[in-house]
């Protein structure tokens, strides 16, 4: 469909650029084209909530119509509308813990971090395994400058998905930070083994280099 399309344009193109401009040029080069490839996003994600939004009218007892309205929603960047649809989700499906963790991803892009926080802990009691919200979680502790409860919540995503590219790279990135260099290089060979062509992937080659023996 369209919305593949534009992903898998976008996906190249920044794989291809990062590649081949210096990052010195990176930002002037890129912006014109992400600004049109934004624009082009919403525009699709706009119309699946359209779609979606029709669905979910139509079958108003299925929580996968609610969701997929929902998730259409948030990728349209429409906070306020996503969360009511994400509540919506979780009266017809209590405990559904992909629906919180889109609410609290809501309630986060609105400023609201303890409600977000609260919404992502209920997803991790309805479900351990929910890496998302291990990784939201984690992002929210190194907002607040704290950096063990990060370390635990990024190695709780890779207790259970060992191949999560977010959770090896940023814990590559804090025990950098933090001098030790044996796992910081332990973490960024992993997140390289996995990791395709991409502007993040070229920062964790210029780290490892960094630390490499």
């Amino acid at each position: 469909g369209g919305t593949d399309q534009v992903r898998q344009a976008h996906t190249a193109l920044m794989a291809g650029l990062a590649l081949a401009i210096p990052r010195s040029r990176w930002l002037l080069v890129a912006a014109p084209i992400l600004a049109v490839l934004t624009w082009q996003r919403n525009q699709l994600w706009a119309d699946e909530a359209a779609l979606w939004a029709d669905a979910a009218a139509g079958n108003p007892g299925s929580a996968d119509a609610a969701y997929g309205h929902a998730e259409a929603l948030r990728f349209a960047g429409r906070w306020q509308q996503a969360e009511v649809a994400y509540e919506r989700v979780l009266t017809l499906r209590p405990g559904d813990d992909d629906a919180l963790v889109g609410l609290g991803v809501a309630q986060m892009r609105q400023l609201r971090p303890d409600d977000a926080e609260a919404t992502w802990l209920r997803a991790l009691v309805a479900n351990p395994r929910n890496c998302a919200a291990h990784n939201d979680l984690a992002r929210l502790h190194l907002d607040r400058d704290e950096i063990r409860p990060a370390l635990t919540e990024y190695a709780s995503t890779l207790y259970w998905c060992p191949t999560d590219l977010t959770a090896l790279r940023e814990l590559g990135r804090l025990n950098d930070e933090m001098g030790d260099v044996r796992r910081a290089r332990d973490f960024y060979s992993r997140y390289l083994e996995l990791a395709p062509p991409s502007i993040e992937r070229r920062e964790v080659e210029e780290a490892w280099l960094k630390v490499a023996p």
